[in-house]
């Protein structure tokens, strides 16, 4: 007979040589084996129900028990017969095991969640134990950011005891904010099954939030230009989350309009169809001087805010610059130049229509007589015509 503990290997079976008085040769046969755990021949091969053994086989025969044993199952005997070709008698060797305390196994699991989400699960398994031990399950710690709940939403405290249907059903809270730097620490709990504990874990990562990306532009206009394209880009957000746009500054001279002409206003939300197709109409009169101003407007995702612009640079109308004509005629014959010809504007917007021979008197002259030298007309081309 030999007593074992669970999970031992290679005990010899402790069996003798058969003998046989008269000095017959004798046939060892293998006739039972245990139903737990394995015999084995002194290299470690598996014995067979059946197999004729040699007396060294028999005599160095090994035990190896099973690796987990609850201890009330029967492990059996190893049997077998010796016979000297007339009468069989058997022998055997009775197998008891000593249970070993197996302890519980505890699951660990890792989440990773986005800063302000809820109701997130665990994702852990209920613990188990081999030798069928009733199990406790404690906590043992609590991340230093968000908050570990129960399925009802009720926070979980440190030392609280848990059953297994709330540990496999346990959530977590993230923080609203945050800062994608500070280490937001483990849920951890203990399993005891009365003598042994093991622990177990849930490691938790929290993706702060990306914000939204808006876009800048620059536009120069003439004055008195109208409809001009701010050229902004839709704003875009990494995360995909929803995003609000708002007027956060208006220029000062000149008015921002929606693509249909109506005027936008300071903290009117825009969607980004209406951001895109934003126009600016120019003051009509600009002196070169003030500062127009910009367009701003903000754009957040319910977490960040940012903002985006649009620089607006205004050229004024620059004067023409006439410079003095002259002409020759016979005497007393009508004469015709073209006062325009060597004049020029910066802007290269010279009206001949506009010509006004008489700038001291109100409205346009288009004809002027100086007495003792004649009449000067002037057409819309820009032709003067001399009479004498």
């Amino acid at each position: 007979a030999i007593t074992v503990d669970e999970g031992s290997t290679d005990t010899g079976l402790g069996l003798a040589a058969p003998t046989d008085l008269d000095g017959d040769p004798l046939t060892i046969t293998v006739t039972g084996l245990p139903t737990l755990g394995t015999v084995t021949l002194a290299d470690g091969t598996p014995v067979t129900n059946g197999q004729v053994l040699t007396e060294a086989q028999l005599t160095t025969l090994q035990y190896d028990a099973p690796a987990d044993y609850n201890g009330t199952d029967d492990p059996g005997d190893f049997t077998y017969s010796v016979s000297d070709g007339t009468e069989t008698v058997t022998g055997s060797t009775d197998i008891a095991i000593n249970p070993i305390n197996d302890p519980p196994v505890a699951n660990s699991s890792a989440i990773t969640v986005d800063e302000g989400s809820t109701d997130t699960g665990l994702g852990l398994a209920a613990p188990t134990d081999l030798d069928g031990d009733p199990l406790t399950i404690t906590v043992t710690g609590l991340p230093t950011l968000g908050t570990v709940t129960l399925a009802d939403g009720t926070p979980v405290t440190n030392g609280q005891v848990l059953t297994e249907a709330q540990l496999t059903t346990l959530q977590y809270d993230a923080p609203a904010d945050y800062n994608g730097t500070d280490d937001p620490g483990d849920f951890t709990y203990d399993v005891s099954d009365g003598t042994e504990t093991v622990a177990g874990s849930t490691d938790i990562t929290i993706n702060p939030n990306d914000p939204p990306v808006a876009n800048n532009s620059a536009i120069t206009v003439d004055e008195g230009s109208t409809d001009t394209g701010l050229g902004l880009a839709a704003p875009t957000d990494p995360d995909g989350d929803t995003l609000t746009i708002t007027v956060t500054g208006l220029p000062t001279l000149g008015t921002v309009t929606l693509a249909d002409g109506t005027p936008v206003t300071n903290g009117q939300e825009l969607t980004p169809a209406q951001l895109t197709t934003l126009q600016y109409d120019a003051p009509a009169d600009y002196n070169g001087i003030d500062d127009p101003g910009d367009f701003t407007y903000s754009v957040s995702d319910g977490t960040a805010t940012v903002a985006g612009s649009t620089n607006i640079t205004i050229n004024p109308n620059q004067p023409p610059i006439a410079n003095n004509d002259s002409g020759t005629t016979l005497k007393n014959q009508p004469a015709t130049i073209n006062i325009t010809d060597n004049d020029n504007d910066i802007d290269g917007n010279i009206d001949p229509s506009t010509i006004d021979l008489d700038p001291n008197r109100p409205g346009e002259q288009k004809t002027r007589t100086i007495p003792g030298q004649g009449t000067f007309e002037v057409d819309d081309n820009g032709n003067v015509t001399f009479t004498p």
